[in-house]
């Protein structure tokens, strides 16, 4: 007799790797490197509203589709962050769905509570 599943049980998911995590520190410094050499500097805005319009972006299955919207509010370039995905990792937007997880968390750690749902939706 098999048994029915729970509703609630939450699925395996493994924590990105700690090469995707370098990955994307070398993302970020290679993103720091053109900005200084761009003869006007656009500093990216961190605020509650710029977390407010991410998550809305964040599709129904956790992941964010590839956004030129999105990745400028986190201060990048979209092509720039695709070109630094690992090889190891085949989709795109999982790609991206990663780096805007780790955009909310190191941004916004002291807005835990406003986006932790939305984190562990996109994990």
């Amino acid at each position: 007799m098999s048994m029915p599943k729970s509703r609630g049980m939450a699925k395996n998911r493994s924590k990105p790797s700690a090469s995707s995590r370098k990955k994307v520190e070398e993302v970020e410094e290679k993103q720091e490197k053109e900005e200084e050499q761009m003869p006007v500097k656009v500093k990216p805005s961190f605020s509650k509203d710029s977390l407010t319009e991410v998550v809305k972006k964040q599709a129904v299955n956790g992941q964010w589709e590839l956004d030129d919207a999105v990745a400028t509010k986190m201060g990048q370039n979209l092509k720039n962050l695709l070109a630094a995905k690992p090889s190891d990792i085949s989709s795109d937007a999982a790609w991206f769905t990663l780096l805007v997880l780790v955009w909310i968390e190191s941004c916004f750690e002291e807005s835990y509570s406003t986006w932790q749902l939305v984190h562990g939706k996109g994990v």
